[in-house]
């Protein structure tokens, strides 16, 4: 019994002892710091978009072997379907995203001038489209807005019409210019994203030339338009 009581005054004055020492020390809480990590929009990327184009152009009728103009400026409405694919690669640091993206495109967008007194036209056809672009952009962990630009091509066919005839002359050009403007990207999930994007294209003057309606003449067209496109884009290596 009494080595039972010592070893129990012992134990005892052990706790009372431990006790003591953490009531000397004062605790440390360690805060809790949620993730700073939001949505990753850096590394490669590959979709597909589809939109309509529209624009205000204008033709000229130039006497080839003099080169005056015969008549015009003759205005004319462009409109139709772009779409195609695009690939690019992000780079992230903060919420600063800029990068490279480059795309191709089947285009319709086309337009034509008629003659009122004769029924005469031209026609012009924006086939297919292209692009490489640079991207520089702001985000709020799975909102993105960006601004583009850089470099277009485009693939122009161009016809003149006499219908009295009938009779025609056509020609095609490959057109380089500028496209710029900007757009939004929402992340859906890890590995896909939708967006929505404007742009101003101007490709340089095509024209082709042939003898109709009564001369040798040269038809020269402007290429401007503008260009709405939803897109839809995968990420690969995510999850």
């Amino acid at each position: 019994m009494r080595r039972l009581a010592v070893a129990f005054i012992f134990a005892l004055g052990f706790c009372s002892a431990a006790f003591s020492v953490d009531l000397a020390t004062e605790p440390v809480f360690e805060p809790v710091v949620p993730s700073a990590a939001g949505y990753d929009w850096s590394g490669l990327y590959y979709g597909l978009q589809a939109g309509g184009g529209w624009g205000d152009n204008e033709a000229f009728e130039i006497d080839t072997p003099a080169g005056t103009i015969n008549d015009g400026p003759l205005p004319y409405d462009s409109d139709g379907f772009v779409g195609g694919a695009h690939i690019g690669y992000n780079m992230q640091s903060g919420s600063m995203v800029y990068g490279i993206e480059a795309d191709a495109e089947f285009s319709d967008i086309s337009g034509t001038w008629v003659w009122p007194t004769t029924s005469n036209y031209l026609t012009k056809d924006i086939e297919w489209l292209a692009s490489v672009r640079g991207r520089l952009g702001f985000a709020a962990d799975r909102f993105l807005i960006y601004g583009t630009g850089g470099l277009a091509i485009g693939g122009v066919d161009m016809e003149a019409v006499e219908v009295a005839i009938p009779f025609s002359i056509s020609g095609d050009e490959v057109a380089f210019g500028y496209t710029v403007g900007g757009g939004v990207e929402i992340g859906i999930s890890e590995s896909w994203t939708f967006g929505a994007e404007y742009r101003y294209t101007d490709l340089e003057d095509t024209e082709h030339n042939g003898v109709i309606f009564v001369g040798p003449f040269t038809y020269p067209h402007s290429n401007e338009f503008h260009a709405v496109r939803g897109r839809i884009t995968y990420r690969p290596g995510r999850r």
